[in-house]
C-alpha cells in the first residue's frame, strides 16, 4: 500500500477505535495524541510557520504500529464476509483454512481462485476498505501472481486489476545460488576486491576447517543452507502454531508422521523443505531424536553435518591468539608454508639466534604457546604479530625497493603489541613488565 501512515484518514480511526468497544475516554485520549501534529517546511533556510496535519499517523511513534494493525482489523473482517457470497471462490490450496489475505506491516497478499468474479468481488471489498481508511494501492509495486491459469483468463484478471504480472521468489538457496557466493567469498580472501585470482594459497575446502585443524573457520555455506532448511523440518514435527505449518499439515501430510511422508505433487519449495530429512539422518538423527528436541539450533546441526576434523600439531599458534586477524591470517599461511619466507628468514638482519627449519621453528613455537597462562598468551601474539610484519616488510622490500630500519620496524612490533594487548587483562601486568623497547 502507498504511503501507509502518511494517508491514514482519522475519522475512519476512530469509527474503529469505537466498533472495536474501547471506552469512550480511551478513544479521546489516542485521537488527542494522534491529531495534535503539527509540520513546519525549510524554505531559503527558514522554517515556515507552524501549519496542522489532517491526516496521517506520526513516524516513529511507538503508537502508530499498533493503531494501524486495530484500523487493519476492518479488513480482515471485511474479507472474511466474503465467505458467505456463492460466487466468491477460494484459492484451491487455501479453501481449507480459508486463508484470504496476510499481512506484513504495509505489505499485503490477496488469494483467491483464478477466475475474473472471485478476483473482482475480492478487489471491490479492498477499495470499499481503502475508500474509508484513505490507505491506497502503490501501482508501481504491486502484481499479481497466478499459478494454473489459462491465459486468457490471466489478460482478463490483469485489465480489471491494472497490476502487472509478477513471478514469486523462492527463500531457499539453489546450487547456483551458493556458487555464486562461493565465488565472491573466495575472490575477497585472496584479492580483497572482485578480480579474478588463479593464485590461491590455500585450498577452498581447507578455508573452512576450523583453526584447530588448520583452517580459517569461514562458514561452509552449502552446509550452512541445509542446516538452515533442516529448521523448517523441525519446525514441522514439532510445531502447529504459525500458519505456513498448518497449511503444509492440512494439504500435503494429512495427519501422518512428518517422517514418513514425501509429497511429489508439491511445489519445489516444500518439497526441499521435505528433503531436509536426509540432512537428519546424515547428522546421525532419528525421527524420535527429531521429537525430543525442545530447541533446534541451526549452528549445532551444521557443525554435525560438518564432521569432525584431525587437529595440526600447531593449534596452539592460532587458536585463541589476542593478535590482530591479519596477524594470525598470516601466520596460519605460514604455518602451511604457503608464504615461502623460510629461505629468506636467514638473510633478515637483527636475528640473534639460530635460524632452523620451519618444521623445527614450529616445534619451538609450539612448546611456548602451549598454555592459557599470560605468558603463552603474550609469546602466541607476538609471533603472529612478528610473522605479519616479517611478512609486510619482505614484500616491500622485494616489489617497492623500500627497507625500514629494524629498530624501528621492532618498535613498530612492540607499539601494537602493548595496543592490542591491552584490551586483555590477563597480559596487562605482563606488558608492564616489558614496557620498554629491545
Amino acid at each position: 500500500m502507498q504511503k501507509t501512515y502518511d494517508s491514514f484518514e482519522w475519522s475512519y480511526l476512530e469509527q474503529v477505535l469505537i466498533g472495536l468497544g474501547f471506552p469512550n475516554k480511551f478513544v479521546r485520549w489516542i485521537m488527542r495524541c494522534v491529531q495534535s501534529v503539527s509540520y513546519s517546511i525549510f524554505l531559503n533556510g527558514k522554517p515556515t510557520e507552524p501549519f496542522k496535519a489532517r491526516r496521517g499517523l506520526r513516524q516513529g511513534d511507538p503508537l502508530s504500529p499498533f493503531l494501524f494493525l486495530l484500523a487493519m482489523e476492518y479488513l480482515t473482517r471485511s474479507l472474511k464476509t466474503l465467505r458467505r457470497i456463492p460466487n466468491f471462490n477460494y484459492h484451491p490450496r487455501c479453501d481449507k483454512l480459508q486463508v484470504v489475505q496476510l499481512g506484513f506491516a504495509d505489505d499485503l497478499l490477496l488469494f483467491c481462485r483464478g477466475d475474473t468474479i472471485s478476483v473482482k468481488l475480492l478487489y471491490d471489498c479492498f477499495l470499499n476498505f481503502s475508500q474509508a481508511s484513505g490507505l491506497k494501492v502503490n501501482q508501481s509495486k504491486s502484481s499479481v501472481f497466478f499459478g494454473g491459469v489459462a491465459a486468457v483468463t490471466q489478460q482478463e484478471i490483469l485489465h480489471i486489476l491494472g497490476f502487472p504480472k509478477g513471478v514469486l521468489p523462492i527463500f531457499v538457496l539453489s546450487k547456483r545460488i551458493i556458487q555464486m557466493i562461493e565465488v565472491v567469498c573466495r575472490k575477497f580472501l585472496w584479492t580483497g576486491g572482485n578480480e579474478t585470482s588463479h593464485k590461491s594459497l590455500l585450498d577452498w575446502e581447507k578455508v573452512w576447517y576450523p583453526h584447530s585443524a588448520g583452517g580459517f573457520n569461514v562458514m561452509d555455506v552449502h552446509i550452512w543452507n541445509k542446516a538452515a532448511v533442516s529448521n523448517y523440518y523441525w519446525n514441522l514435527s514439532k510445531k502447529k502454531d504459525k500458519l505456513w505449518i498448518q497449511w503444509i499439515h492440512c494439504y500435503y501430510i494429512k495427519g501422518r508422521q512428518v517422517w514418513d511422508t514425501y509429497p511429489n505433487q508439491a511445489s519445489w519449495m516444500v518439497r526441499k523443505i521435505m528433503k531436509a530429512k536426509k540432512n537428519f539422518e546424515e547428522a546421525g538423527y532419528t525421527h524420535s531424536d527429531i521429537l525430543a528436541l525442545s530447541s533446534f539450533s541451526i549452528k549445532k546441526l551444521y557443525q554435525s553435518l560438518r564432521g569432525t576434523f584431525p587437529k595440526v600439531t600447531w593449534k596452539r599458534l592460532v587458536c585463541n591468539n589476542g593478535g590482530c586477524p591479519k596477524w594470525v591470517f598470516n601466520l596460519t599461511l605460514v604455518a602451511h608454508e604457503r608464504l615461502y619466507t623460510r629461505d629468506r628468514l636467514a638473510k633478515w638482519q637483527g636475528v640473534h639466534k639460530q635460524i632452523m627449519e620451519w618444521v623445527q621453528e614450529q616445534e619451538c613455537a609450539i612448546k611456548f604457546a602451549n598454555g592459557k597462562n599470560a605468558k603463552a598468551e603474550m609469546y602466541r601474539m607476538v609471533l603472529a604479530c612478528s610473522v605479519y610484519y616479517i611478512w609486510q616488510e619482505r614484500n616491500q622490500r622485494i616489489f617497492q625497493g623500500r627497507r625500514i630500519i629494524v629498530d624501528n620496524l621492532s618498535r613498530l612490533i612492540v607499539q601494537d603489541i602493548h595496543y592490542r594487548g591491552s584490551y586483555n587483562k590477563k597480559i596487562t601486568k605482563q606488558l608492564e613488565s616489558m614496557n620498554f623497547y629491545p
